[in-house]
C-alpha cells in the first residue's frame, strides 16, 4: 500500500494521484491541511532530516519516503519539471 500526503492546490500532488489511478495502484491519501496528519507525517519522517511539509507530495512506499518530484519519478522514471505551487522541482528520498 502506498500512503500519499498531499496539499490542496498542488499540481504535483494532483499529477501523482492521476499516475497512481492510471497504473491501478492502491493508495491512501492524507491531506496536509489537517493538523493531525501534519503531526503524524512529522513524527514518521523525523529521522530523515528532510523538511517534509514544504515537499508535497510525500509518498511512503515499502518503508521509504519520497518527497516532492521524486515521488513522481519513482513511479514513472521521468524527472519532474519545476512546480511553482509547491516550490520544488526535484525532491529527496529518505528511509
Amino acid at each position: 500500500m502506498i500512503y500519499l500526503y498531499t496539499k490542496d492546490n498542488c499540481s504535483v500532488c494532483k499529477e501523482i494521484k492521476e499516475i497512481l489511478k492510471v497504473k491501478n495502484i492502491d493508495f491512501q491519501e492524507f491531506n496536509l491541511s489537517d493538523p493531525k496528519v501534519i503531526e503524524d507525517v512529522l513524527f514518521k519522517t523525523r529521522s530523515t532530516g528532510v523538511m517534509t511539509l514544504g515537499n508535497a507530495p510525500i509518498m511512503q512506499k515499502d518503508g521509504l519516503f519520497y518527497f516532492g518530484g521524486d515521488a513522481v519519478k519513482i513511479l514513472t522514471g521521468v524527472p519532474l519539471r519545476n512546480c511553482r505551487t509547491c516550490g520544488l522541482g526535484g525532491g529527496d528520498i529518505a528511509g
